[in-house]
């Protein structure tokens, strides 16, 4: 349990509830929300706190200003144990799923522009690497306006789409969060959608009261109170959680036992400004754990990799007159970074697992040989070195072909297109791979096997128009090999079918079934796909347009509503409102 009031008491799963605070300034919003972050730190709870402002240090002093405080570490800003660059947020980001540490990030010093940049590649990589570890955590946005906009200006839509994705999914990977903004018109509508706390103080602009008066009623929940919300005592709030905690109360937070610094000082005297020391946190273990984060990744890198293992290759071929303790001690540098190297690669092949059968073959084939691309074993001075075109093409030609399979670049994850070695090792193309459309539509119907496609399924899965052009002819094509079977506007795949697909992945889960769909659908209908999926619960149009952030009538909504609808991946319930079919719910 988690005390906030003498009337609110917060169930176990807290930290990954999702929270508001939203007041105007100096109504105490920031307040009520360190009294929430003191609550969960003091429970064990890990809470990351993102800072704009500068304020959040206090954590780490008492009530009155001494060094008692909770030793969470600043990182950034005035006040920081540890410097904060605007290039660090993937880094920070791997600190706080990996290490689950607590921590508050002040880019209060930061121009917007970099925050904007530490904080979408922050929350990205947060997203990413909580699907490995799943533990709880409780990310608090102060400023919420500044990184959830509700109408991003241009270069802040990838931001709001990641901390979008953090408050509609990351309850599944133990993320929960807290909102604070003194202007609640200025957050995305499809954020504060997603709360299932609504803390609000004194609020006096009638645009700030519409947004909450929107809220209340959208759950169902009494309105009278919003009468008061502008002559509200500071300090005093009304809490909603009409589903989670299923109540409304008008009361007052517990006093902080850590300092306010986010009042707002009443006078300016110089001989009053002193330097307080922050409660001690273990900086050296701190330190030590991002600077192995940021070993390992270099480590991890295989572009670094092939580099240190070229160097040495040319050390090894110019060391024709050293001594033989030279040559051995190249030798053993060389060898070290290959078994870097095949780590990564077993590393990068668990993370591509859902390519099964052509990762089991590319590993097969880099076993066979004696090599891996342009490290030569063995090779002593005097002796000829590969070059690593000749390598790279010699495992290509040892590499065999799926039957049906053609390996291109996008079968690799995004992250290792770069890579010049990995991708001509997986773009190997002949006759024996065609990747015309009755493969196309083979694969499609393995990958859902034994059940049936419509035409439109179809279509959309193997990347064709069911309406004229080719395919009519490939399904025909199909039809008379004994590949398939038509009955009732369903196609279905018959034995012979299933073998000439070849290996082929299905989908064992919801969100493998999922990501096959989405990967099919134009952009804005795979957001909302995902949505309803997350969600469960059925949605109007006008709810899942504002989410899409597109207008009702006209323009593409219609159009993205109809791949969904069409390919029978959304259905109607209770009247009008839409819904994921049952089989893609991410429970």
């Amino acid at each position: 349990m988690f005390q906030l009031a003498p009337d609110v008491d917060l169930p176990a799963d807290a930290p990954v509830q999702t929270f508001a605070f939203l007041a105007r300034r100096g109504a105490g919003k920031t307040y009520n929300a360190g009294k929430l972050a003191e609550t969960l730190l003091d429970g064990g709870a890990q809470v990351v706190v993102l800072d704009p402002v500068g304020v959040w240090y206090g954590l780490r002093l008492d009530a009155s200003g001494g060094p008692g405080g909770i030793p969470i570490p600043v990182f950034g800003g005035l006040r920081g144990d540890i410097a904060l660059a605007p290039g660090s947020g993937e880094l920070v980001a791997e600190l706080v799923a990996a290490r689950r540490q607590s921590v508050v990030l002040d880019v209060s010093d930061f121009s917007s522009a970099d925050q904007r940049r530490f904080a979408t590649d922050f929350a990205e990589h947060l997203y990413s690497l909580k699907k490995r570890h799943r533990t709880p955590m409780h990310l608090i946005v102060d400023e919420a306006q500044e990184f959830v906009p509700q109408n991003p200006m241009p270069g802040e839509q990838r931001m709001l789409g990641a901390f979008l994705r953090l408050w509609r999914v990351g309850r599944n990977f133990g993320i929960g969060g807290t909102l604070i903004s003194q202007r609640p018109q200025a957050v995305s509508k499809s954020a504060l959608n997603l709360t299932e706390v609504l803390v609000t103080g004194q609020l006096t602009g009638p645009q700030g009261r519409k947004t909450i008066a929107g809220w209340v009623t959208d759950q169902g929940m009494d309105a009278k109170a919003l009468a008061e919300l502008p002559s509200l005592p500071v300090g005093t709030v009304y809490l909603w959680s009409p589903q989670w905690l299923r109540m409304m109360v008008r009361t007052r937070f517990h006093p902080k036992r850590t300092m306010d610094t986010s009042a707002s000082p009443k006078e300016f005297d110089p001989d009053d400004v002193e330097v307080r020391a922050l409660a001690p946190v273990d900086l050296e273990k701190i330190r030590g754990m991002m600077g192995k984060i940021s070993d390992q990744k270099e480590t991890d890198d295989p572009k670094v990799l092939r580099a240190r293992i070229a160097e040495l290759q040319r050390n090894l071929i110019s060391a024709g007159g050293a001594t033989g303790e030279a040559v051995y001690q190249l030798q053993r540098e060389r060898d070290t970074a290959r078994e870097n190297l095949d780590r990564c690669m077993r590393s990068f092949e668990e993370a591509s697992r859902k390519h099964g059968e052509m990762w089991r073959t590319i590993k097969a084939a880099l076993d066979a040989t004696e090599t891996m691309p342009g490290i030569p074993i063995g090779v002593l001075p005097g002796d000829p070195a590969p070059t690593l075109d000749a390598e790279i093409q010699r495992l290509n030609t040892a590499l065999p072909n799926p039957p049906g399979k053609r390996f291109s670049i996008e079968d690799l994850p995004r992250d290792h297109r770069g890579d010049t070695a990995v991708m001509r090792a997986f773009t190997r193309k002949d006759a024996r791979a065609p990747n015309d459309g009755s493969t196309r539509m083979l694969i499609a119907l393995a990958e859902v096997h034994p059940k049936a496609l419509t035409y439109r399924q179809l279509g959309t899965l193997a990347v064709m128009k069911p309406s004229g052009g080719s395919f009519p002819t490939y399904l025909s094509r199909l039809g008379v090999q004994g590949y398939i079977t038509r009955e009732g506007g369903l196609v279905r795949l018959t034995p012979a079918g299933r073998a000439a697909a070849g290996d082929v992945l299905k989908p064992a889960t919801a969100r493998e079934l999922l990501a096959m769909w989405r990967e099919k659908l134009p952009g804005k209908a795979a957001d909302m796909l995902e949505w309803l999926a997350a969600e469960r619960t059925p949605k109007t149009r006008a709810e899942l347009a504002d989410f899409a952030r597109l207008e009702i009538k006209g323009g593409t909504f219609p159009t993205y509503l109809s791949k969904l609808t069409a390919n029978g991946l959304a259905e109607r319930a209770q009247g009008n409102r839409l819904r994921a079919v049952e089989e893609l719910w991410l429970r």
